[in-house]
């Protein structure tokens, strides 16, 4: 599992220029079930993603780079992978 943490490099009018095309960005990796849960951070400097399902970091390196805001050189990313022992029940199929 990788929490991703989203950081922003441009001012958020930049930011909001761009944040349609992220979420769409966003709404296919919930499809695709790699996400959990993604939302802004606060203060609103950046977000965060929670992944799983996916094979490897490697894996979730080449899909960040289909981000429209990195695209657009308005994020960087910080990955921090971690195996969960313990969750919630409602998380059961959780990798």
């Amino acid at each position: 599992m990788h929490i991703v943490i989203v950081k922003y490099t441009k001012a958020l009018d930049i930011v909001d220029q761009h944040i349609f095309e992220h979420r769409a960005w966003l709404d296919t990796l919930f499809t695709r079930g790699v996400l959990l849960a993604s939302g802004p951070l606060v203060p609103r400097t950046g977000g965060l993603l929670l992944a799983s399902g996916m094979t490897s970091r490697e894996e979730l390196n080449s899909i960040l780079l289909e981000d429209p805001f990195r695209n657009h050189h308005i994020a960087e990313y910080e990955v921090i992978t971690f195996t969960p022992t313990k969750r919630s029940p409602h998380l059961s199929s959780l990798d």
